[in-house]
């Protein structure tokens, strides 16, 4: 994370990095993902999902060379379906055509996240990558993409209209595209962030499956792990063609405009799992915060 914002030696970096290693955080979500399935996916605005500590572990350098790490990934690769889609532990009711009982399964609001996190693993593209992509791109329609789940999810859909795309799964699906190469300058990565920066241009009147962007939306909150303002900055800075697009400029307008004086910022909503971290506070400027902005208003 350090080489996003400033120049940084392997050694200083190395150096960094067994210091992080110590850290009571990063233990707590080595410990958890280290069990990758135990517990049952029951919701997704959720920081303390596995898939989510994967990812910012990933994002503070631990890789498959650390051992909790490589039995994650023992585990995610061991579920996935007939289409190369990588599944989560869940639970749906009988009364929306599960079981009842927990099983495995997928839903575009998790499936692209578990994506990334294999690609960011450097796993083999064809092998372990290209399957599901295809499969979870099939799904993209002209308005973006639906609430869609597996088979093991039965009817299962959030409260909106079938025909409605699902921003949050957009939103992940654009990530997903965002963290490969040759997906980013894409005829399908233009049509999704197109999709995405249109919601934002009618957030006062859209608000598909109940996704809002309106006072909430516009607080300033980390992680970056659901449909906030810095979430979707945190996937747009990703595409240098959005250049300079007057909807992506006007999101960032509103982040800088909240950095004080000592170019740091102060969270204005937090998930109350993150207390104990000083991205869980809203009396103080937060480092963690500070750096995803920062990184956002640099692009």
């Amino acid at each position: 994370m350090l080489r996003d914002l400033v120049e940084a030696s392997a050694a200083e970096l190395q150096e960094l990095h067994v210091q992080l290693f110590d850290e009571p955080f990063v233990q707590g979500l080595l410990a958890s993902v280290e069990n990758f399935h135990a517990p049952i996916v029951s919701g997704h605005k959720n920081p303390n999902l596995n898939v989510n500590k994967l990812l910012l572990l990933q994002a503070l350098d631990f890789n498959l060379e650390t051992s909790q790490i490589g039995k994650a990934f023992e585990s995610i690769l061991a579920e996935r379906d007939d289409q190369g889609i990588y599944r989560s532990r869940c639970m749906v009711p009988t009364s929306y055509g599960g079981s009842g009982l927990p099983d495995f399964g997928w839903a575009l609001c998790d499936a692209p996240l578990l994506m990334v996190a294999v690609l960011q693993a450097g796993m083999d593209y064809a092998k372990y990558v290209k399957p599901g992509l295809d499969s979870l791109s099939a799904l993209q329609f002209e308005k973006g993409f639906p609430c869609a789940v597996s088979k093991e999810l039965g009817k299962w859909r959030g409260p909106g209209r079938k025909s409605d795309l699902c921003p949050i799964a957009t939103l992940w699906m654009l990530r997903l595209f965002a963290a490969l190469p040759t997906l980013r300058d894409s005829a399908e990565a233009k049509s999704t962030a197109g999709v995405i920066l249109s919601l934002w241009e009618h957030s006062w009147e859209e608000h598909p499956y109940m996704f809002s962007m309106g006072t909430d939306f516009r607080k300033l909150k980390a992680l970056a792990v659901w449909y906030d303002i810095v979430s979707m900055c945190d996937v747009l800075r990703h595409f240098p063609w959005l250049g300079d697009d007057p909807r992506f400029q006007q999101m960032k307008q509103i982040i800088g405009s909240k950095e004080n004086a000592e170019g740091l910022f102060t969270p204005e909503s937090v998930y109350l799992a993150c207390k104990e971290e000083d991205f869980g506070q809203k009396k103080l400027p937060s480092a963690y915060l500070s750096f995803l902005c920062q990184r956002i208003l640099l692009k």
